[in-house]
């Protein structure tokens, strides 16, 4: 009961923030474990984060993520990826579910990323999102669709853009709520190929703008990954700095071409835990 009622209480006080669409926020453990940074990534959780990063996969390729908010199930935001290669491009299919049986967002999307030449990859991704409020209510639905950029101005350094939702959809909701329109434009520069720096702008339209900044740094390539990253993030004109560690481990390919990513990533300031998988198939 206690739990129940301080579950209640969040939600009561920060409504306005869950109802700004949780499922649009990235995915991955890498990806929070820098700063959420996301948008000049081209890994698998780009089929989540930004439809242009995934473009180059040639392998089908499963996906999943638990993240365990504030270490209540009732905030859990959970997804799951699954990517194509075709003739025509690379398919991406995604699902993302946040909260819990009497209140969630809900998102299911479908996607195709393509190279234009060496440099450019751009990806499109229509979106069907439902919103459940309890048994008692009808589900609130309606579709927009995400479109992502990005550009290697070098083998070192990408740019990225990436909008969310920009027609800025209604939902048929007593108060005519709008689902917000989300744009991050960003930076990704490998100094080294065990050491990435990368950095970008997110601008919510129903908050101030975000800045964001990360490191990865890999000891071990083979078989351990330790990523130790110093994290600044500002956020409506307050600054918060804290320091996080990514712990990856990943199998070795074998003959059949079978690669297992394993993240993990314990954010002890935030008192959240994320676990995400990734699997390359034939």
């Amino acid at each position: 009961m206690k739990r129940i009622l301080l579950t209640c209480i969040f939600l009561f006080v920060f409504v306005p923030i869950i109802f700004a669409w949780d499922i649009a926020t990235p995915v991955g453990s890498k990806t929070n474990s820098i700063g959420n940074c996301s948008v000049a990534l081209s890994e698998f959780w780009s089929c989540h984060n930004n439809p242009a990063g995934f473009a180059d996969y040639n392998n089908i390729a499963v996906g999943l993520s638990y993240e365990n908010r504030f270490l209540l199930k009732e905030l859990a935001y959970k997804n799951i990826g699954v990517i194509i290669p075709f003739n025509i491009g690379v398919i991406g299919i995604t699902a993302s579910q946040f909260g819990y049986n009497r209140y969630n967002e809900n998102l299911i999307g479908l996607g195709l990323s393509r190279s234009f030449g060496p440099n450019l990859k751009i990806g499109l991704k229509l979106d069907y999102i439902f919103l459940k409020h309890s048994i008692d209510y009808a589900k609130i639905q309606t579709v927009t669709f995400e479109l992502g950029i990005q550009y290697h101005i070098n083998k070192s350094l990408c740019l990225g853009a990436y909008i969310f939702n920009p027609i800025n959809v209604k939902l048929k909701t007593f108060n005519k709520e709008r689902i917000p329109i989300i744009m991050r434009i960003g930076l990704s520069y490998f100094v080294k190929e065990d050491f990435l720096i990368t950095a970008e702008i997110e601008e919510n339209f129903e908050n101030n703008f975000s800045y964001r900044f990360g490191l990865e740094y890999e000891i071990y390539k083979k078989l351990l990954n330790i990523s130790n990253k110093f994290v600044g993030i500002e956020f409506n004109e307050v600054k918060h700095i804290f320091k996080d560690v990514l712990i990856e481990a990943s199998l070795k390919e074998n003959k059949n071409n079978v690669v297992e990513i394993i993240e993990l990533d314990d954010q002890y300031f935030d008192n959240d835990e994320h676990v995400s998988t990734a699997f390359k198939l034939i």
